[in-house]
């Protein structure tokens, strides 16, 4: 299993979106005409992440959906929201979307202790779903599938990538190295088990 890395996902981000986006505008009528329509009310995931990684959370966005999972982001969604203000009003809508999705993803980078949203929608997620993991962003490509979360993100546990016994890619919820489980049946409610090496 190896963690998500900011070259793999700027690859992907690039590859999605090279041929028809020159600007954020057409990111976002783009998605529009991909995703949006398909994706109805609800979503599978909220993702939480700091703005400053919109080019990585492009790419995992794009990973996340080619696993068949519906991705909510907020400036994709409601590009009229500022999020840099916090108000009641942008709390209230937040607390909306959250709600509508099955769990909330915690990308965390080297850009995330400075969001003023990020904790803030990690704990509602949690109070409402139960179901919340992070996602560590690492600067490099790495086969390592081990993250240690500093102080209260060590208490979830956390998102990976790697091959399964079908030798196809998987999302996978691990607890620890040994304690893990496959995405989806995460997602219907399953907890991490213990696998032996």
């Amino acid at each position: 299993m190896a963690l998500f890395s900011k070259p793999e996902l700027e690859r992907v981000a690039k590859f999605r979106y090279s041929y028809s986006v020159k600007s954020e505008s057409d990111i976002l009528l783009l998605e529009d005409v991909l995703f949006k329509a398909k994706s109805g009310d609800n979503f599978d995931i909220f993702l939480s992440h700091r703005y400053l990684d919109s080019e990585y959370v492009l790419g995992l966005k794009t990973e996340l959906e080619n696993f068949k999972c519906s991705v909510f982001i907020d400036w994709i969604e409601e590009p009229a929201y500022n999020r840099s203000q916090v108000s009641r009003e942008t709390a209230e809508w937040l607390r909306y979307m959250i709600k509508k999705c099955r769990c909330l993803l915690y990308a965390i980078s080297i850009n995330s202790p400075e969001s003023k949203w990020m904790p803030w929608e990690l704990g509602y997620g949690d109070g409402i779903h139960g179901r919340v993991a992070i996602v560590p962003i690492s600067d490099q490509v790495t086969i390592s599938e081990y993250y240690k979360g500093q102080e209260y993100l060590g208490l979830y546990p956390y998102v990976t990538k790697a091959l399964s016994r079908a030798n196809n890619d998987q999302l996978w919820v691990n607890e620890t190295e040994n304690k893990y489980v496959n995405f989806s049946a995460w997602l219907k409610g399953e907890n991490p088990t213990e696998h032996m090496v």
